[in-house]
């Protein structure tokens, strides 16, 4: 097996690709079909005067410098295929658009309104950016290889997504957001919108991939002002059982992946997650994938791993649920659905094990809840950090 590396740049990015050939018995058709053609004869020659494992060790890296100016100028590089996410002037669709934006590039975004700040911040980063409309119509997903669906965190929020997956049925490979514990019997009012859009969803003829996903870590930062006025987190008792939070970046990774391919939702990992159970045959390729964080952690141990992040002690406290509410009505950031569906997803979610969903589509772990403190430590860190010194060093 031989290999070459080429120089690349696309969307602000620059490095590598590595080019292998199959086998040698394949070789020809690789030059023939990867290489330039100054390449493809400097490593012919190569090749025919020297034995394979020498190509493959050092002659090669001879070829290389030799013809890196003849790669940079005729190497071609293939962007990712389009994908089009919805509500991405949301709080949520945010979030995840500009983070794909950054990841993967060829995005675009719908948006309840082309002049809002979200929509033309995501505009100065390159992405698409096209009016949702309400209702949204088919041609919302012109172009478009991939769609990612997000319904808003509204109350309405299932008649909402029930219209963007009628919109996108045509698009080849589609991605629903929901939530962990949707499929769960006698979910609250809140969560039942998932269950509906999931049942609709997985019957599109198309490939489905519903992404169920954990309590975000990046919520926590609803909690931070409390935390650096009182030093405690105030979380729901509940979360004594442990809970499994969500690093959006995973989220992020899983769906570029995921879309990494045109008309190929599984980037050669078909068997990964559950099969949908309301798919309409044992043919539809749908597939219910469930995103954790990679520990149950019980808020004792969230708020030990803040104390580690910040260096001041912070307790925790098991606090009523209205006692939360509370805390979250406070921030101004929420409407009282929005508080409700926090509040309900700490509950339903609150005992549930870890999922390994994340690795298998990644090959990479899910990112612990300490990572995500240490990335935030600023803005939990307590007004005056050392009037506990003495309580964080016993504890």
């Amino acid at each position: 097996m031989i290999s070459v590396r080429l120089p690349y740049a696309f969307g602000g990015r620059s490095g590598y690709d590595e080019l292998r050939s199959p086998s040698n018995a394949s070789w020809l058709d690789f030059l023939v079909e990867r290489l330039t053609p100054k390449i493809a004869l400097a490593c012919l020659i190569v090749w025919i005067l020297s034995p394979p494992d020498i190509v493959s060790a050092g002659t090669l890296s001879r070829i290389n410098a030799l013809t890196l100016d003849d790669v940079a100028d005729d190497a071609v590089v293939t962007p990712p295929p389009v994908l089009l996410v919805t509500n991405a002037d949301g709080p949520e669709g945010y979030a995840l658009t500009a983070g794909l934006a950054a990841r993967r590039g060829a995005v675009a975004a719908a948006v309840a309104a082309l002049n809002s700040t979200k929509a033309r911040a995501l505009a100065a980063m390159g992405v698409d950016v096209r009016l949702q409309g309400a209702p949204p119509q088919p041609t919302l997903f012109a172009g478009v290889d991939a769609a990612f669906i997000l319904a808003p965190l509204t109350a309405d929020r299932e008649e909402r997504g029930q219209e963007l997956i009628a919109a996108a049925a045509s698009v080849p490979n589609a991605l629903l957001l929901s939530v962990v514990g949707a499929d769960l019997p006698n979910v609250p009012p809140s969560l039942s919108a998932y269950a509906a859009l999931e049942r609709n969803f997985s019957r599109r003829a198309l490939g489905s991939r519903v992404l169920r996903t954990a309590f975000y870590q990046q919520n926590l930062l609803l909690w931070a002002e409390s935390v650096r006025t009182s030093r405690e987190l105030l979380l729901p008792s509940v979360l004594r059982s442990g809970l499994a939070a969500l690093h959006q970046d995973d989220v992020i990774q899983v769906v570029t992946n995921l879309t990494a391919a045109p008309s190929d939702s599984t980037t050669g990992r078909s068997g990964v997650g559950e099969r949908c159970p309301h798919a309409l045959d044992d043919s539809a390729d749908c597939r219910i994938l469930r995103l954790t964080g990679p520990q149950a952690l019980g808020g004792a141990a969230y708020a030990d791993a803040l104390t580690r992040s910040v260096g001041s002690a912070i307790s925790f406290v098991a606090a009523t649920r209205e006692r939360v509410a509370s805390l979250l009505r406070g921030t101004g950031q929420l409407d009282e659905s929005e508080v409700q569906l926090l509040l309900d997803l700490l509950a339903l979610q609150s005992g549930h094990p870890p999922s390994d969903d994340i690795k298998l589509v990644t090959g990479a772990d899910a990112t612990p809840v300490s990572d995500f403190f240490d990335e935030n430590a600023r803005a939990f860190r307590p007004v005056n950090p050392y009037r506990r010194r003495d309580d964080l060093r016993q504890r």
